[in-house]
Parts: C-alpha cells; sequence; structure tokens
C-alpha cells in the first residue's frame, strides 16, 4: 500500500524504526557523557588550583557543547526523512564534538 509521497508503509515503519533507535542511543550517549561531564567537574574541583584553573575553560565549553547536543536532538523529532537525515547527522558530530572535548579536559585533570 503506498501512501501519497509514495513510500510504502513498510518503508515508513523501517524509518520510524530507524528513527526510534538512533533516538534512544542517542539519549544513553548524551546521557552518560553528561554523567562522565559531572564526575570530571567533581575531579576537577578536589584537584589542585592550577588544575581548576587550566580546566575552567574547558568545562565551560563541555557544558556549552552538551547544550548544543541536546538542541540537536530536539531536531530529531522532525517528520520529513530529509529534515531528520541532516538532524541525525548534526546530533553525531555535536556528540563526536562533546567527546573529544571531554576527552581533552579529562586529560588536563588526570594529568595532574
Amino acid at each position: 500500500m503506498e501512501s501519497k509521497s509514495g513510500e510504502t508503509s513498510s518503508t515508513k515503519e523501517e524509518f520510524s524504526k530507524e528513527k526510534k533507535e538512533f533516538e534512544s542511543k542517542a539519549k544513553v550517549r548524551l546521557n552518560e557523557l553528561g554523567r562522565k561531564i559531572d564526575e570530571l567537574e567533581a575531579e576537577a574541583k578536589k584537584a589542585g588550583s592550577k588544575v581548576k584553573a587550566e580546566t575552567k575553560e574547558g568545562l565551560q565549553e563541555l557544558k556549552e557543547k552538551r547544550t548544543a547536543l541536546k538542541k540537536e536532538m530536539k531536531k530529531l523529532k522532525a517528520k520529513s526523512k530529509t529534515t531528520w537525515e541532516e538532524a541525525k547527522q548534526k546530533v553525531q558530530t555535536a556528540g563526536d564534538e562533546l567527546e573529544e572535548a571531554y576527552n581533552k579536559v579529562r586529560d588536563k585533570v588526570k594529568s595532574e
């Protein structure tokens, strides 16, 4: 059975399933990175003043990137496949950037 858009109902079901799986994985990744950032912030607070100074800016950047990732994740609710694919790519990129920034700050904290 084809819809007005030309997609079959099984194609729509596959897309719906793909969306749900990706959203679920993205939420898990965001929650995990959020937990790691909170732990890292606690470690930095316990560290010496040099580490605190060096990581303050990095921790602020992490929080900003986490907020940006949350914002992009809201766009995953898009109805059209094209819009959703764009949002999916942005979420993946934002997640990668957040993780990379986290690793940099973590390395500063751990090196002290």
